[in-house]
């Protein structure tokens, strides 16, 4: 299904998209709009930079978006902000996610720190890059991990407050645009690169790079150090 310029309100660039648990589907347009029984509907118009850049629907079906340089839950047609942990703003959100106990997890950029967990509507924890490299995307494992698409091109596991790092087949020059996990632990990741899978074995970490120059999908095994294959 695609929509005409006046249905999605003006040009063609889509910021953040998220699938609702009704099946509709929100998306970052020229401020928040969803797309519901085939019809589109702002919520909020936001004529500005940034807008809306980051959305997330939780467990139970609210809406979180990124906007500017703060955080809101939108739900019963209402939006509440997020508080920072001192009391002001969370400055601007990159990334959503929900783990294991239901708080969320954001991704900060151009603040003092990088990762924030929320609780209700107050922050609760914050890291800064000391402890959580600069990231664009995340996603919550199983057993209480967020795992982050890190600016470089790297993957990052992050738990217990630690950060390890994963490099990428793709080179530090890859960007990291959306990372998915699986019920298994199973990390996916678009990029730049291409498509980018880990998988933790019981020696050693695997990142996978499916590439369609070798026709099927590639595995290249990664360590802490990379080990050569050939296509």
């Amino acid at each position: 299904m695609t929509f005409s310029e006046r249905e999605k309100g003006g040009s063609d660039i889509v910021d953040a998209v998220s699938a609702g648990r009704d099946n509709s589907v929100w998306f970052a347009h020229a401020g928040l709009q969803v797309l519901r029984d085939g019809h589109v509907e702002m919520i909020r118009s936001e004529s500005g930079s940034p807008g809306v850049v980051a959305i997330f629907e939780d467990s139970l079906g609210r809406l979180w978006c990124g906007i500017d340089n703060d955080l809101y839950r939108y739900d019963h047609g209402k939006f509440h902000k997020v508080l920072g942990k001192s009391g002001g703003p969370t400055h601007f959100i990159v990334g959503i996610t929900e783990d294991s106990t239901h708080d969320i997890w954001a991704e900060v950029s151009g603040g003092s720190h990088e990762l924030i967990r929320i609780h209700d509507l107050q922050a609760v924890e914050e890291y800064p890059e000391a402890v959580v490299p600069s990231a664009r995307a995340l996603a919550a494992g199983p057993n209480g991990v967020l795992w982050l698409g890190l600016r470089n091109g790297d993957l990052a596991r992050f738990r217990n407050g630690h950060a390890d790092v994963f490099p990428s087949p793709g080179g530090p020059k890859s960007y990291v645009f959306q990372v998915v996990v699986n019920p298994d632990g199973t990390v996916f990741a678009t990029t730049s690169a291409g498509l980018v899978g880990w998988k933790d074995g019981t020696s050693r970490a695997e990142i996978w790079r499916f590439s369609a120059r070798c026709g099927l999908a590639l595995p290249r095994m990664y360590s802490r150090a990379p080990q050569k294959t050939n296509c």
